[in-house]
């Protein structure tokens, strides 16, 4: 302790005799710097919006519908005024780890929306966003800032005493050259905040043994080259006398022993990149590659996004669909233009369509016609903001729909968002904003569909047996523990049919009946009919819509949300790539169908305040081929040797029979319904009349009993 007090002496001695003639501070033994774990954020948020909502002017928002997914009415100024949960996304922090998967990720989403809006290569001088510069990080370029914006550095101190220290007046230290000039403009010895505005941290502790990180700000005022040469600060040796928090007890003297003494020096921050070895003199000896984390460009002003949302699910049922609100706000002092969302799961979300469009007295129609031209899954799809760019300090709030993921478990969803100045390019030509969300899903129902011919007691070939199926719907409840305790029955409200050839109606379960319950543990099964469309669709780019609702309102399935979910779906592609290979064969396959069954659910649950809440979901199943078809069989080859070469064969009766049609048809009569009184008997005895029929029209009947 006595050494320490009195090299701190000797150096403030020193630094008197010799102040004249030193244009440097000296370098202070302690603390020590770690060099690699220095850390940049180019752009730093400062406040932390979380949970507030500040005073914006904010634009014609696209968010109140009238006519949504169950036919719900949001307000957005209701909702905004009762809702603080908000939740600013895509800030980088020194909390955040990194992840080089992650990072690789992000990358490639960046390349794919530049190429995407620019409709170009990507250039050779292409240097991806990188929200936070490590050693972990690719620093060969030199990163760019924008003039007027925070750039954060965290410098990680360690004191090997076992002795406190105290650092007072901690800075950062930088060198700046103005845009379009040479000199070279330092604040070691004067603030020089025309040029850079540097945040003075007033007392920095750092314990025995303790390794601290300080993080520090700069602000450049004026475009050119910023490079951070290290940090500021006085080395007071008061912290030396005790514990930390007991520095300052003892009030400074001229004449007192325990007198303070400060000395004002520096520490220099010097990085290296990765070790090279590449050629034989990089192997033979030590070299590192070029770090440039501290080497920063300061462009123009550039727009600034900050996007926040209100609401925005943590845990979902799977397939369960909810409204979030999403806030986009420019903090610049430059026009946002060309505003994109590029994500590799784009299936978890869509912005609804133009709703506001729609008379509050529309009616939805069966058998509606959708253009499915529109139904291509893109990574990259542009955010309706109103006008399409974002003039400065304005806040534009648009409904998000977020779905679930079919299977249960936790799931990360990453999404970036890209947008570029309105204004004149300069060396950073656009921006990005990057978030991954964490979404845990659990069980809620599955579906599963099988169609079958329809067929009549008479059997008679006639144009009912190709135009009728009969559906079969099995809904099966999977919760399980604390899920099934809070959500003990689904209810089916609504079923639609998206097909090119094929309508649904009701045939078991009518809107008498009302919805379709299912509770824990149970399944389910309703039957449908499908009648063959009589203006079937031409062309592969239509899709007939039609509904079976329970309910007293019935839910718009041709329209967003609900049909760009079922585009995003396993389903609709399953029916697509079906479409695609029955247009490349040449005999048409009677086994195969195109029928795709969307299937809106609804549970309910009490909160915490005792309130009922209302849980909406949408699941999708494909049947693609009839469940009672089997594979036709041909006449076995018979060998060559056989049979002369001028001589032809008879032909067979299975020869006149197209090799892709059904070979065996059946039907089931019986009741539908049957009163038993089991006080008298425990045996109950339903007919059952099985009709069969084979290609060759004969007809065999059995009864059961």
């Amino acid at each position: 302790m006595w050494l320490a007090r009195v090299h701190c002496w000797q150096l403030k001695d020193i630094r008197q005799k010799e102040k004249s003639q030193v244009d440097k501070l000296p370098v202070l033994p302690l603390p020590i710097v770690d060099q690699d774990l220095t850390r940049v954020i180019p752009c730093y948020h400062c406040s932390n919006l979380q949970g507030k909502h500040p005073e914006r002017t904010t634009v014609n928002s696209t968010l109140e519908t009238k006519d949504n997914f169950f036919n719900q009415t949001f307000s957005a100024n209701d909702e905004i005024a009762k809702s603080s949960n908000w939740t600013s996304v895509g800030h980088a922090s020194f909390e955040d780890k990194f992840d080089p998967k992650l990072a690789r990720r992000w990358i490639q989403l960046e390349k794919e929306a530049f190429g995407r809006v620019n409709v170009s290569p990507l250039p050779p001088f292409f240097r991806p966003h990188i929200p936070c510069l490590s050693s972990k990080t690719d620093n060969s370029t030199r990163p760019l800032c924008v003039v007027r914006e925070t750039v954060a550095i965290e410098v990680v101190l360690k004191n090997p005493l076992k002795i406190p220290l105290n650092l007072t007046n901690l800075l950062l230290l930088w060198e700046f050259t103005p845009e379009n000039h040479t000199d070279i403009i330092s604040n070691e010895f004067s603030p020089r905040e025309d040029f850079v505005k540097t945040e003075v941290i007033k007392s920095f502790d750092i314990s025995g043994n303790e390794t601290k990180a300080a993080h520090l700000t700069v602000v450049a005022c004026q475009t050119g080259q910023l490079h951070i040469t290290g940090i500021k600060y006085s080395l007071t040796s008061v912290a030396i006398n005790g514990p930390v928090d007991e520095k300052f007890s003892i009030p400074p003297g001229p004449h007192s022993a325990m007198s303070a003494v400060s000395m004002l020096g520096r520490l220099d921050l010097v990085l290296k990149g990765p070790r090279l070895n590449n050629t034989k003199a990089e192997k033979t000896s030590v070299m590192h590659g070029q770090d440039n984390r501290l080497n920063l460009d300061v462009v123009p002003p550039m727009p600034l996004l900050e996007v926040r949302f209100s609401g925005f699910p943590s845990k979902l049922l799977c397939d369960e669909v909810v409204q979030t609100m999403a806030e986009f706000t420019n903090c610049s002092e430059c026009h946002l233009e060309k505003l994109y969302i590029a994500t590799p799961n784009p299936e978890f979300f869509t912005f609804g369509g133009d709703l506001a469009t729609l008379s509050e007295h529309t009616t939805i129609q069966s058998n509606v016609k959708c253009n499915s031209t529109l139904s291509n899954m893109r990574r990259i799809s542009e955010v309706p903001i109103p006008g399409g760019s974002l003039c400065p300090g304005y806040t534009t709030k648009l409904g998000i729909w977020i779905q679930g993921h079919g299977k249960p478990g936790k799931f990360k969803r990453e999404v970036v968002f890209y947008y570029q100045s309105a204004g004149t390019k300069s060396l950073m030509s656009y921006r990005v904003l990057q978030h991954a969300f964490d979404i845990t899903t659990n069980s809620s129902v599955a579906v599963r569909a099988t169609a079958r011919r329809n067929r009549h007691s008479g059997l008679q070939n006639n144009s009912d047996d190709q135009n009728q199926l009969i559906i079969a719907l099995d809904v099966e409840s999977l919760v399980q523990g604390e899920v099934a305790r809070k959500h003990i029955e689904f209810s089916v409200v609504q079923v639609s049919c998206a097909s090119r050839k094929w309508t649904l109606q009701p045939l078991s379960h009518h809107k008498t009946d009302g919805s379709i319950k299912v509770r824990y543990g149970e399944t389910v099964i309703v039957q449908f009919k499908a009648m063959k469309c009589q203006d079937e669709c031409n062309s592969s780019d239509e899709l007939h819509f039609s509904h079976v609702c329970f309910v007293e309102n019935e839910i718009a399935a041709s329209c967003s949300p609900a049909v760009d979910f079922f585009f995003r779906s396993g389903a609709w592609e399953e029916q697509r790539k079906l479409t695609e290979n029955l247009k490349s064969e040449t005999v048409d396959d009677t086994s195969q169908v195109d029928i795709s069954l969307i299937v809106f659910w609804q549970t309910s649950y009490i909160d915490k305040d005792f309130q009922k809440q209302t849980v909406n979901g949408q699941s999708h199943v494909n049947i693609n081929r009839l469940a009672e078809t089997v594979s036709a069989v041909t006449q076995p080859l018979v060998p060559q040797a056989d049979s002369p070469s001028n001589e032809t064969a008879s032909p067979s009766p299975l020869d006149r029979v197209n090799n892709r049609e059904l070979l065996v048809k059946y039907s089931l009569r019986h009741p539908a319904s049957l009163q038993v009184d089991f006080s008298s008997s425990r045996l109950a005895r339903l007919v059952v009349e099985l009709h069969y029929t084979t290609v060759a029209r004969h007809l065999l009947m059995c009864l059961w009993s």
